[in-house]
């Protein structure tokens, strides 16, 4: 195993060595590194004290000293420890600092968690295999493909009923399988009522993290597998077994929208419209029924779900409110639910591409080309966006180019009308102004002639203008631009 650690880390554990004590780089920082993958954060434990590590590391942040855990930069520096006695479900109402690194360790959730690196010559970036700790078998299980806790797994999820979708999500993101022993605990985890008393937040921060895994699928199904789907998404609980007796479907609701998922790139906004485009689907079926083609043929029965995009908007924005999740993302992803239905009369096909770069903007418009082709990956339909959606891409190119060839420089106003109209001096007011009138004109919302843009500094001007120059330093945006479907690159 190479390891590579940033300056900081090498830094801090080079510190915590200088002043007698021991620096491990722990948790996940070495397990990614085994398998060959960039670690997301590095975490570092010690002997240390928590009142120690703030003395040796002016500016610290101990936030979490009474479990330990100091932040010094942007690197968590934990002091090794025991714990016992769980309470609720969540942390440890007991805790021991301790010198043993394997005691620290075996308090860990899965085994590919519990190792560590000892940094006995952190500026070598050669780590020698002796310096690996191991003492559960992490290495054993990675190799194996097999994700294992630390001891009893019934014992580790009551501990921390988190864990239980941690489980789910480490077999997403690192393609492991389960140990009997941990399925096993999986399925009692819903009749035992482990998530019950998970937070909101807590929930959201792993369904987050689920969704863009690569396995993503695979874990979505599993909610269903072990009965885990009523604790953190109740709404979608109708989609499973919901049957749609339709030319266009071969799969349930619930199946149709975890290959939608599976199809559309692994940002989290489309992966949750993906996911929430048909969630209202079970509450507006309805059932049409086909007379026989012949004597004695059975009755065929089709069914329709009309409104499920409107329906689907509403249910959309409550379950990521539910989940705390940005307003500006509960806006994207319900709208693109609520236009995911998206069809053109041939009279008006231009007008509604242009209806939804409104709604949407356009960045969200493109996104909405992808809901559509997920939604057909994952249908009886070839791929594609279907007739429509061609249609719409091309109007999309056309509404996009004219956007991008329209500049300030081509409003029939310019600095010097704002400055009469408003009767002040040069100054940032001018720009704000303008740009605000640009972007009226580019949303449709002005027609570019010199009476109407005089009219509006006039009457609508300066709160509008002050609106629009509050709202280019907003954060986050309302909407965040997207890039054109794959392959699709703008104005090809």
């Amino acid at each position: 195993m190479r390891l590579v650690l940033p300056d900081e880390v090498l830094r801090i554990a080079a510190r915590l060595r200088q002043a007698g004590h021991a620096a491990y780089l722990v948790g996940g920082a070495v397990r990614d590194a085994l398998l060959g993958r960039e670690p997301h954060d590095h975490d570092l434990a010690t002997d240390a004290h928590p009142e120690r590590v703030a003395a040796l590391f002016p500016g610290a942040r101990a936030d979490d000293a009474a479990f330990g855990r100091v932040l010094v930069g942007g690197v968590d520096v934990l002091t090794l420890r025991r714990e016992s006695q769980y309470k609720d479900r969540r942390r440890p109402s007991v805790v021991a600092f301790t010198r043993s690194v394997r005691a620290d360790l075996a308090r860990r959730d899965f085994t590919v968690n519990a190792m560590a690196v000892d940094l006995r010559a952190p500026e070598t970036p050669e780590v020698p295999g002796e310096s690996l700790i191991d003492p559960f078998g992490g290495v054993r299980d990675l190799e194996a493909g097999v994700l294992r806790t630390v001891g009893d797994p019934a014992r580790r999820f009551a501990e921390d009923a988190l864990r239980v979708l941690r489980a789910i999500r480490f077999r997403a993101e690192l393609g492991l399988s389960y140990h009997p022993r941990l399925a096993e605990a999986l399925r009692r985890a819903a009749s035992d009522r482990l998530l019950a008393d998970l937070s909101a937040e807590r929930i959201r921060d792993e369904l987050s993290r689920i969704l863009v895994a690569i396995g993503c699928a695979d874990a979505l199904r599993d909610l269903v597998r072990y009965r885990l789907l009523q604790a953190v998404l109740p709404e979608c609980m109708p989609m499973v077994g919901c049957e749609q007796f339709n030319p266009m479907h071969l799969y349930d609701v619930w199946e149709h929208s975890v290959r939608a998922v599976q199809a559309i790139s692994p940002t989290l906004t489309l992966r949750w419209a993906a996911l929430l485009h048909d969630v209202a689907k079970p509450a507006c079926r309805t059932f049409e029924r086909i007379p026989p083609e012949r004597p004695g043929a059975p009755e065929q029965v089709r069914t329709h779900f009309y409104a499920h995009e409107v329906q689907g908007a509403e249910v959309a924005r409550a379950v990521l409110r539910r989940l705390r999740y940005p307003e500006w993302l509960v806006a994207r992803v319900s709208g693109l639910v609520r236009h995911h239905m998206f069809s053109y009369a041939p009279d008006t096909r231009a007008g509604s591409a242009r209806r939804i770069v409104l709604a949407l903007s356009m960045g969200g418009a493109f996104e909405l080309l992808e809901v559509r082709h997920a939604d057909r990956q994952a249908s009886r339909w070839p791929s594609g966006y279907g007739r429509d959606g061609e249609r719409f891409l091309t109007h999309l190119r056309a509404i996009l180019d004219a956007r991008e060839r329209f500049t300030l420089r081509d409003l029939t106003i310019d600095g010097h009308d704002v400055m009469r109209t408003w009767g002040i001096a040069p100054g940032p007011a001018i720009g704000v102004a303008l740009r605000a009138v640009h972007q009226l004109v580019l949303d449709e919302k002005l027609p570019n002639r010199r009476e109407d843009l005089l009219r509006w500094l006039a009457e609508e001007g300066r709160g509008g203008a002050a609106a629009a120059g509050a709202a280019e330093v907003a954060d986050p945006p309302q909407h965040v631009e997207a890039s054109a479907p794959r392959g699709h690159a703008r104005g090809s």
